[in-house]
Formats: structure tokens, C-alpha cells, sequence
């Protein structure tokens, strides 16, 4: 079924929501940066996942100022709402983490492929990072799903409800959707340098570029499930559980060739319902 509970932000709300994410992620952030770097040590030591924890949920803090300043016409509840679980059998939600790591896959395979092709690189295939295999062994093909979705109430929920159920979606009505993903995708790559810059990940164009792609599915996604925040947060955990369990795909042009040609077959997909 169609969404009936969302609640349509004028302009104004936008531009707060856009303006205050990033300052009070690094709120908590500038903190995280200065410990890791060794600029500062605080006269409590506390962990350094509960700093980033705190930055991670600023998306969900701006929607509850947004509630406070729309005098209630924008609510938090009707937001989250849109996390309609008991959807979860739709083939856009199921398919969702299914999509990122088909993508990976292939990336990785390609690589393999084309790099003993050429006789550059004769080491042998792999898929986990080996300090994990090694710890869990065949274990992992339990563990992946395990963690998957208990991981979806940490940052998906901290985040798709702002980037997906609120940003993108409002501002559909100010600008063709594209430019809603473009500006969404561009904001949420910049939202996270300051996470980043805290774990020595330096921001490039292709890291950029491949976020953005990456954006522009979990967007097509959420707009295929009829606007249902949980097949954004399934999309994004499954970004999570790669980075975790998975080897880091290498930077190569054709990585996002791939990634475009799939974003392009999913706006085709959203075009033909």
C-alpha cells in the first residue's frame, strides 16, 4: 500500500533539516577526531563508538528539532512510521541488500578476472577479509545474517529516516527526482568526512563518486517499496555488512561503470511502474 501518514516539508524545514545535520554530527565528531588523532584526551575516557554513535544520530536529532519548530506538523512518529516492517515480503525490500552485494560480487570478480587475464596479480580469490575468516571460519555464512539484522536498529535507523524518509522524499516536490538524489547523495557523502577524517579516510573523487551511485540505489529502492524507509535501511546495512565482513572492493574505474549501469537499470525499473 501507499504511504498515507507523510508529512510534506516546506522549504524552510529543508533548508534547517540540511543546515543543522552536519554541525551537530560534529558536535560529537570534533571530539572523536582529536582523540584519535591524539590532540586531546579527555578527563573521562569514553569509547570512541559511543562519540561516533551520538554524531550518527543527528539526522533523527534534526527531525526532532524540525517537530519542535513545525509546531508539530512535521512529527517524528509519522516519519518513523513509514518503517513499515509488516511490508517486509515486498520483493523491493528483499532484494535490496541482496543488490549491494550482487554489486560487490561482481566488482570483486571482475577484478580477480581481469587482473589474471593480464598476468598481473596470480593471488588466489577472496571474499572475507582473512583476519575475520580466520576467527570465524565457516561460522561467517551464519554470523553475516545474524548481524545483519541486528545491526538495522544502529545506523540505518539512525539515518534513512532523515536522508531517505524526510530529505529526499520532500524534495521531490521542489525538484525532479534526480536532483533530489543528487543533492542527497552529495550531503550524505559530506556528512560522513567528518567519521572519516576521524578513522585517517581521506576524501577523493571516486570515494565520492561511488557514494553518490550507492545513494542513487537506496533512493530507487525506497521509491520502489512505495516509500518504505525499511527497504533504504536494508540497502544500507547491507553497505555496513560488506564493510565488516567483506575485503574492501579496489578502486577501479569500471567499479563505477558497474554501479552506474545498475542505478540506470533501476531508474529504467521505476519508470516502467
Amino acid at each position: 500500500m501507499d504511504p498515507g501518514n507523510i508529512c510534506y516539508a516546506s522549504k524552510k524545514y529543508l533548508f534547517l533539516y540540511f543546515s543543522l545535520t552536519i554541525p551537530i554530527a560534529w558536535v560529537f565528531w570534533i571530539p572523536m577526531i582529536l582523540i584519535n588523532k591524539g590532540v586531546w584526551t579527555p578527563p573521562i575516557q569514553i569509547p570512541t563508538v559511543v562519540w561516533s554513535t551520538l554524531g550518527a544520530i543527528s539526522p533523527l536529532i534534526t527531525i526532532f528539532i524540525i517537530q519542535l519548530a513545525s509546531n508539530n506538523k512535521i512529527t517524528f512518529k509519522s516519519i518513523l512510521n513509514n518503517i513499515r516492517v509488516k511490508e517486509w515480503r515486498s520483493p523491493w525490500i528483499l532484494t535490496s541488500p541482496l543488490f549491494f552485494i550482487g554489486i560487490y560480487l561482481l566488482i570483486i570478480l571482475s577484478y580477480f578476472g581481469i587482473e589474471t587475464f593480464k598476468g598481473v596479480d596470480s593471488t588466489p580469490l577472496q571474499i572475507f577479509k582473512s583476519e575475520v575468516f580466520t576467527t570465524l571460519k565457516w561460522w561467517i555464512i551464519l554470523i553475516i545474517p545474524i548481524h545483519f539484522f541486528a545491526a538495522l536498529i544502529t545506523s540505518p535507523l539512525f539515518e534513512e529516516p532523515g536522508w531517505r524518509g524526510f530529505a529526499f522524499e520532500n524534495l521531490q516536490h521542489y525538484v525532479p527526482r534526480d536532483i533530489a538524489s543528487l543533492i542527497v547523495g552529495s550531503y550524505w557523502w559530506l556528512w560522513h568526512q567528518g567519521m572519516n577524517i576521524a578513522f585517517d579516510l581521506e576524501p577523493t573523487l571516486y570515494g565520492y563518486l561511488s557514494m553518490l551511485l550507492d545513494s542513487f540505489a537506496i533512493d530507487a529502492f525506497y521509491t520502489l517499496s512505495k516509500r518504505n524507509i525499511l527497504a533504504a535501511m536494508m540497502a544500507h546495512q547491507a553497505m555496513g555488512t560488506i564493510i565488516i565482513f567483506f575485503i574492501p572492493a579496489p578502486t577501479i574505474w569500471y567499479a563505477l561503470i558497474i554501479k552506474l549501469i545498475a542505478v540506470v537499470l533501476l531508474r529504467f525499473q521505476i519508470k516502467q511502474n
